[in-house]
């Protein structure tokens, strides 16, 4: 497999194709999406494009992904699908899921601070946000065959009628042997139809998915390798996403969800009897958001929401819960300055009521964009991290709301048309949160530990550089430190386990239209563990995609994750196998 990686970067370097993906900063795109419609992808690998999204993976991104950004977990980290957080009460662990083919989403995009707290509930720290793609008149199907003995294949038909009513069907089915321990395979299948029509100012999105998923579990979530696990996941979703403008600015955006998990695991003990596990989920969500300019000077950015959980579990027994929140944010303009201050008042069934504050300013220099907040979240904690117990783990009865006071400082320039800089520095302290440790080194278990108060700081750096019209270069890198008042503990699998360091190089390089190259470099220096052996990450992917001069309808691709065969353990304690892979891919539009 080695020698494989090796025969492609000598071609790809031989070829003179030396780059990967920019695509956040919006001034200029690189078709990204017409990449990684060719090559293997999956919502979940789409994170990897935004700059500083980190996943840790259990097996791969076809098994069990946890999201990282700026160094936080992924207990405070999700996703949101048109403004409507895609949480899951029983845990964190399936953050990073969505039901949802990669064909119908657009690139995500990450939000922070102020702007994640005015477009939905959010997540404490970060929220990775998916919009849908508008409907076009396309049909095509992908095919796709590569290592690990694996296969996948995809198809997206979409239409327009004459009254400007979109209808989409979309699914795929993939196969794959052997991700990182032997027997841990993976397989599964999703389907989905989505509708758009706009009707006066309104446009309105209706969505209906569902996705399927077994994979060989075994090593992970601190088990250990010694017992077989496997797990099976079913996910499905209806969403409704509607948007009606008025006036000049003014804007109002509703999405409204129900989402049904159904999560089953299964290990083998030493004795050769069987642990099994079944949770249960259903949520469902609205959500409004909206602007209202008051005058000339004052804007009002408003937003609301109510989530009702509940969840069956064969081990955590059978809950129910309800959040809502409501905020407000006046926005001061004056000349090149502008002054945001509110609040969020919110409500938890299981938990005393809050009121958050929300506090920024941004001031405009020629081509310079500074800009400060202080916010205030807060979340209900899992059931897993609540009232959990496993041969492997031990939850933590009693834990109260998790809360995040975050400051940032922002400076953004666009130097030239192509060459922009974003640099921040942030800091906060992370009350309630919860990790899994082991006590001394030969604890048996991971029990969930309440950590008090975590402190954090760090600093982020993007730069995006375009030095002629078919290269682009990006380079993100992040330092943070963590510092927390209960350390009493020998190992931390979680919270307490990040990157200190994180550096990623990608380009893109696209001499014709039907010649595109993607790769990108990245460093990861980890936090110092006893468990872990290695703390230093080299991770390099890249895809190639060729358009045949004689069909435009054709496209092949080729891409390759970890070229350089690193079996850097993402956890402490996880003996992980290199999970290397290579796909080929050809994608035929009809």
């Amino acid at each position: 497999m080695k020698n494989y990686s090796r025969l492609i970067v000598i071609f790809l370097v031989g070829t003179i194709l030396i780059s990967a993906h920019a695509d956040t900063n919006n001034v200029i795109e690189l078709s990204t999406l017409e990449i990684r419609d060719t090559v293997d992808t999956t919502a979940t690998t789409l994170m990897t494009e935004v700059p500083g999204v980190v996943l840790n993976t259990q097996g791969g991104n076809y098994s069990q992904n946890d999201i990282l950004y700026r160094g936080t977990s992924f207990s405070e980290n999700g996703v949101s699908l048109e403004g409507i957080t895609l949480n899951n009460p029983q845990t964190e662990h399936f953050n990073a899921e969505l039901p949802v083919s990669s064909t119908v989403l657009e690139a995500p995009s990450v939000e922070v601070s102020m702007k994640q707290k005015l477009k939905q509930s959010g997540n404490l720290s970060s929220t990775i946000n998916y919009n849908l793609k508008d409907i076009a008149d396309d049909m095509e199907a992908t095919i796709s065959y590569g290592s690990h003995e694996s296969y996948k294949v995809s198809a997206l038909v979409e239409g327009k009628t004459a009254k400007d009513v979109g209808v989409a069907a979309f699914g795929g089915y993939w196969n794959i042997n052997d991700l990182d321990q032997q027997d841990n395979d993976s397989k599964g299948f999703n389907a989905g139809v989505m509708s758009q029509s706009n009707v006066g100012d309104v446009d309105l999105k209706i969505l209906g998915s569902f996705q399927q998923k077994e994979f060989g579990a075994t090593g992970y979530y601190g088990v250990s390798p010694s017992m077989p696990a496997n797990e099976k996941l079913d996910d499905a979703i209806v969403l409704v996403k509607g948007s009606y403008e008025y006036g000049e600015e003014n804007y109002i955006d509703f999405s409204s969800y129900w989402r049904y998990l159904e999560d089953q695991y299964s290990l083998i003990l030493p004795d050769s009897s069987k642990y099994y596990n079944q949770h249960k989920s259903n949520i469902g969500s609205v959500n409004f958001n909206g602007l209202q300019v008051l005058d000339e000077s004052f804007d009002l950015d408003w937003q609301s929401n109510i989530t009702y959980e509940d969840m069956d579990s064969l081990s955590l027994g059978e809950y129910d819960r309800t959040s809502a929140n409501l905020t407000g944010v006046i926005r001061y303009k004056l000349d090149n300055f502008e002054l945001n201050a509110g609040v969020r008042g919110a409500y938890f069934s299981d938990y005393s009521n809050k009121l958050l504050p929300i506090i920024g300013g941004t001031w405009y220099i020629n081509d310079i964009i500074f800009s400060a907040d202080y916010v205030k979240s807060a979340q209900q904690p899992s059931y897993t991290a609540l009232n959990y117990e496993s041969p492997a783990s031990l939850g933590n009865q009693g834990l109260d709301l998790q809360t995040d006071d975050n400051f940032s400082l922002t400076m953004s320039s666009f130097i030239t048309e192509n060459l922009t800089l974003d640099i921040s520095v942030f800091a906060g302290v992370l009350k309630n949160a919860v990790d899994w440790v082991k006590k001394d080194d030969i604890s048996g278990k991971w029990e969930s530990v309440n950590l008090d108060d975590v402190s954090y700081y760090g600093a982020d750096l993007y730069i995006y550089y375009r030095p002629v019209d078919v290269l682009a270069i990006s380079l993100y890198t992040c330092y943070m430190q963590k510092d927390d008042k209960n350390d009493d503990y020998y190992s931390s699998r979680y919270i307490m386990n990040y990157p200190e360091f994180n550096v990623k190089v990608t380009a893109d390089f696209m001499p014709l239209d039907k010649l595109k190259f993607q790769i990108s470099q990245q460093f990861i220096y980890q936090s110092d563990d006893p468990i872990r052996t290695d703390r230093t990450q080299s991770l390099c992917n890249a895809n190639l995609i060729v358009g045949p001069w004689f069909d435009d309808s054709v496209t092949f691709g080729m891409s390759a994750y970890n070229l350089w065969a690193d079996d850097f353990d993402v956890y402490p304690g996880q003996d992980t196998a290199a999970r290397q892979s290579v796909m080929a891919s050809v994608n035929v539009a009809f």
